[in-house]
């Protein structure tokens, strides 16, 4: 499956040589810019070593583990069967990452960093991509939504994924329509009061479908 991520393992590189090519052009005692607030201010700085290669070690590491699903993941049949939307999944966060390591190095070079609103538009596409592929995934232990009902019976698993993408899209929707909609400060609180109340309702639903298989079950 490694070999499969190639579009992922390609912009890993690019962030990674992004990375080292910063590296090389600042001082080593340089303060790198790795956390804006709100307001888009920089409220938190790192050594080079740290702020230029910590979003290129995020994005190894979950190379990786996905990479090795196949010996990992209990359902390796299932996951063979997920494959595209893992791929999907693995590549949109890969590149939500690309995104965030952007902006610490414009940051660095004093150039205008990528404000709070493009990093929750680019969060946006993510949840919207993630959606568009839920319904694809077949139970498994690693990817999706995981409650103790879903990964307890394949039907819950099924019709809580295709209610649950279709949810995801939209808040990917709003998300993204709220970056250019809302101002700076609010956007955290506009993707939390999104995903929170979707994410609460689909446990519930997977629950509520559970209960109603049990109960079928046992007229």
């Amino acid at each position: 499956m490694m070999a499969k991520f190639r579009f992922a393992w390609a912009l890993f590189a690019l962030t990674l040589a992004s990375g080292i090519v910063a590296f090389f052009m600042v001082a080593p005692d340089a303060l790198i810019p790795v956390h804006w607030n709100a307001h888009g201010e920089v409220d938190d700085w790192a050594s080079p070593i740290f702020g230029l290669f910590l979003i290129p070690g995020f994005q190894l590491l979950m190379l990786l583990i996905f990479a090795a699903l196949p010996i990992l993941e209990p359902r390796k049949e299932n996951i063979g069967k997920s494959q595209k939307a893992v791929h999907a999944v693995v590549f949109g966060t890969v590149g939500v990452l690309a995104v965030a390591q952007t902006a610490i190095i414009t940051g660095t070079f004093g150039y205008e960093p990528l404000g709070p609103k493009t990093i929750i538009a680019a969060v946006g596409i993510l949840l919207a991509i993630i959606g568009n592929y839920m319904g694809k995934l077949q139970s498994n232990f690693f990817i999706g939504i995981r409650t103790p009902w879903t990964l307890s019976s394949d039907t819950v698993w099924k019709k809580t994924h295709r209610l649950g993408g279709k949810l995801f899209i939209l808040a990917g929707a709003l998300v993204v329509m709220g970056s250019f909609l809302i101002e700076a400060p609010y956007l955290v609180g506009l993707v939390l009061g999104v995903i929170l109340p979707i994410t609460l309702y689909i446990i519930f639903y997977s629950w509520r479908l559970w209960r109603q298989e049990t109960a079928r079950k046992n007229d």
